[in-house]
């Protein structure tokens, strides 16, 4: 990982220095004359182990079998490698990216002056995807040095693509240096299409493979190729076990980081892009929550604000981390609910104390829910939501407390939650079962009916559904330290 970073660093400094060289004119053009769709194809089959970890298919398609011209190998891989880089990136999983070159006759004069041009062909090179688009009002400042498209929740792949608003000002630099133009055509939520055009020449020396002056390495961005798999189980009997915890975050880079942080206090699942998280925090119904801001699909503001509506994951503490350090960005993360909001990069040591203190928090409110006696309407807005959860099971049990068959089956449709779901957040909330809990709310019961009625001890355990005396009065020694006898007598 270092290593990998450390070059997409020099990368981005060889850039900056290209751009510098550019601006003092100082910047070579070394052509060689072969043949071009060989050289593209390459090029675009580099590509290919990328895209797929991205489930993205790239695609080459040439109209002419050979075309013979000038070019410089090392700056029109540059071209073609920053178009083809960025529109993987912008591309959500399951889409296309096309290559598309061929020849074309054009009039001249509506290019302006083009450097050394002999006749009126150009190769025409578009790059297309079906990636999240340009809004309107952006595409006038895509080529500018430094420009970053909004933060609009469309664009939101540009921010997390690691942009820094010089690929594209390369991009241009480089293909008038070649003598040729770039335009770009858009539609937000449907792709966009670059289009580069170069003039035909044919006076440089003959190579007959000039795809040996470049390496697959030196195109294809540093990024990863596979990402190891979480796996983790989720034991019905949680006795004993490490605190659930799901990572929201779509940079695998840092979900690693993490994973090696964090792998020998909890238990961990990983996913990444904000609508994959919410389902699955509602599947699992994690202990705590990690989540990124700037995510795909859904951002980390929405992820918060969905779960905290939500009646089965509102008592989930989240942290969110983000590079927006602006005091808006905090306000508005801990508006939508976040229980603690965490700067990248963040310290390591402060993230420990962090879960450690929200996970303690969670602690005293299973103390607050341990107690049968029904409980007052909290004052508390986060506590009311918890509260009016824990009275709708506690009505439901009550008013089956006679049946001895009726059980965590039969809540679950009528709270509308499946078993795993339940069995999760009732463990949060009180710190023991549902089954658990539904014998201490009968033998509650039959604690007040032998303190003021006047039935026998049979009578009381048949009533709250012991339909054997015996295993009854070995429940409520379990329960209070004491006989049922015992009690009655007092």
């Amino acid at each position: 990982m270092i290593i990998r970073n450390g070059k997409k660093l020099l990368n981005l400094v060889d850039q900056m220095l290209d751009l510098s060289k550019l601006e003092a004119g100082s910047l070579s053009v070394n052509m060689v004359q072969g043949d071009i769709v060989n050289f593209l194809q390459y090029i675009g089959e580099s590509f290919h182990a990328y895209a797929e970890t991205k489930n993205i298919q790239v695609h080459f398609q040439c109209e002419e079998e050979n075309l013979f011209m000038d070019y410089d190998p090392e700056i029109l891989s540059t071209i073609v490698s920053n178009l083809l880089s960025n529109a993987i990136k912008f591309t959500p999983e399951g889409g296309q990216v096309y290559l598309r070159m061929g020849s074309e006759a054009v009039n001249a004069e509506q290019w302006g002056q083009i450097p050394f041009r002999t006749d009126a062909s150009f190769l025409q090179m578009r790059v297309k995807d079906t990636g999240v688009g340009i809004p309107d009002d952006k595409l006038p400042f895509i080529f500018d040095r430094f420009y970053q498209v909004g933060s609009d929740n469309l664009m939101v792949e540009f921010h997390k693509a690691g942009g820094t608003g010089i690929g594209l000002a390369l991009t241009k630099e480089l293909v008038k240096l070649l003598g040729g133009t770039i335009s770009v055509k858009s539609k937000p939520g449907e792709g966009s299409e670059f289009k580069v055009s170069l003039p035909i020449r044919r006076t440089a020396t003959w190579v007959e493979n000039a795809d040996h002056f470049l390496t697959k390495e030196d195109l294809v961005p540093f990024t990863d190729v596979t990402l190891e798999k979480i796996e983790t189980e989720i034991a019905t009997d949680e006795k004993g076990e490490k605190p659930l915890l799901l990572i929201i975050e779509d940079n695998h880079d840092v979900v690693r980081y993490l994973i090696a942080c964090l792998k020998e206090d909890y238990r961990l699942e990983a996913t990444y892009n904000g609508k994959n998280g919410i389902e699955k925090a509602l599947e699992l119904i994690p202990d705590v929550i990690v989540s990124d801001i700037m995510m795909p699909k859904a951002d980390g503001f929405e992820v918060c604000q969905i779960l905290k509506k939500n009646r089965l994951t509102s008592h989930i503490p989240i942290i969110l981390l983000s590079a927006k350090a602006d005091i808006a960005s905090k306000m508005e993360g801990l508006e939508r609910g976040a229980d603690a909001y965490l700067v990248k990069p963040f310290n390591k040591e402060e993230l420990f104390v962090r879960l450690r203190k929200l996970i303690e928090l969670r602690l005293r409110l299973q103390e607050h829910y341990g107690s049968i006696p029904l409980l007052e309407v909290a004052k508390d807005q986060e506590i009311a939501v918890e509260d009016a959860f824990i009275r709708k099971i506690q009505t439901i049990l009550e008013a089956h407390l006679g049946d001895e068959h009726y059980s965590v089956t039969e809540l679950c449709p009528a709270l509308g939650v499946s078993r795993a779901q339940l069995y999760r957040k009732f463990k949060a909330l009180t710190g023991q079962s549902v089954g658990r809990y539904f014998q201490s709310l009968r033998l509650h019961k039959a604690k007040a009916m032998l303190q003021s009625t006047a039935l026998n001890i049979s009578e009381i355990a048949f009533e709250i559904g012991f339909k054997d005396p015996g295993h009854f009065t070995h429940a409520f020694k379990n329960e209070f330290d004491q006989n049922p006898s015992e009690v009655r007598e007092r």
